[in-house]
């Protein structure tokens, strides 16, 4: 069967153009809704033969997957499709231009197409056997957290609500509400507004779940038309819309960035007492860089904050001897929600 979506695409190239406009989205980019060359790696992990965190390590600098990134990014800048500002010894601040988008959105457009020709070409299966399917299950999933979503916030992509309070409610797992959230975030459906677990959702969420109840037999550009079918009524009702008593997030996200700073300024002065050794020192001191440039940011990333801070506080953990150590991963775990 033919491949739909971006795995259809043969070239590297145009595999990394993709992920950057889905990473900056499709409106005007500038500098500041620019993504470094460790964004893109994290997304083209599983391609590049790295882990998702090893974008965040210093030695990633290094590396041919590094290299790799690079060369795919000059290629597209000469071609005229992104826009590179490089400075020494800082990551780059890279975003597609106006040409660049426009390709992503026409490849969009035929892929959607060729689903909706194959929906119609593919035979209905009863929905009990549509059920059973693991793949059609984790779409439902998806479906069903991001409308319930939308029904808590009425569609305000400016409402912030617990994503485990949300999952919770639906029945899933932490670690199942987090895959959800991974994917939906990934595709732009919803933005991640705190370190605890604060999600909101996007005009393109938005858009996605009016599409899909309003016309439930034409497929959306991620859920299937047998999904919404077979899963739309079962969307439950527990979660009432937006209301004084719904889970909201309670801290603003400029409070948790006050927090962020001082806590970085903690690990800064704390650092050359906790005995770490080079490498662990210079691993922190790369995930401080990474989160300092985040909250300068007139956008901060808060996901790579959070996997930032997850990052320090892996590393601490291995001088939880240190009284400071303590007292700095106990600082850590509530931003991170645990």
């Amino acid at each position: 069967m033919a491949r739909i979506g971006p795995e259809s695409l043969t070239e590297f190239e145009d595999r990394l153009l993709y992920h950057l406009v889905d990473l900056t989205g499709h409106g005007p980019a500038d500098l500041d809704t620019a993504v470094s060359e460790a964004d893109l790696a994290v997304r083209l992990a599983g391609e590049l033969a790295i882990t998702p965190d090893f974008p965040r390590s210093e030695g990633f600098f290094a590396s041919p997957a590094h290299r790799k990134i690079i060369a795919g990014m000059k290629a597209l800048e000469s071609g005229g499709l992104v826009q590179i500002k490089a400075w020494a010894g800082s990551p780059w601040q890279i975003w597609p231009k106006l040409v660049g988008r426009r390709k992503v959105t026409s490849w969009q457009q035929a892929w959607q197409q060729q689903q909706r020709v194959l929906d119609r070409r593919t035979p209905r299966r009863p929905a009990a056997e549509v059920a059973m399917t693991p793949i059609t299950q984790k779409q439902a999933q998806r479906f069903q957290f991001l409308h319930k979503l939308y029904e808590v916030t009425d569609g305000d992509k400016f409402a912030d609500i617990n994503m485990f309070e949300l999952g919770t409610s639906l029945g899933y797992s932490r670690e199942l509400t987090s895959s959800l959230v991974q994917y939906l975030e990934g595709e732009g459906l919803i933005e991640g507004n705190s370190f605890g677990g604060g999600i909101s959702i996007s005009h393109r969420g938005v858009v996605e779940v009016e599409q899909a109840l309003t016309k439930p037999e034409i497929p959306t550009d991620h859920f299937p038309a047998h999904v919404v079918n077979v899963y739309g009524n079962m969307i439950g009702s527990q979660i009432q819309q937006a209301s004084p008593g719904a889970s909201q997030v309670l801290q603003s996200a400029e409070a948790q960035q006050v927090r962020v700073r001082e806590l970085v300024r903690l690990i800064e002065s704390s650092l050359d007492q906790l005995g770490l050794d080079q490498e662990a020192s210079a691993e922190i001191r790369s995930d401080l860089g990474s989160i300092k440039a985040q909250l300068d940011s007139p956008k901060p990333k808060f996901p790579i904050i959070a996997l930032s801070l997850g990052s320090i506080r892996g590393v601490l953990e291995g001088a939880t001897g240190h009284v400071v150590a303590h007292e700095i991963i106990a600082k850590i775990l509530p931003l991170l929600g645990a």
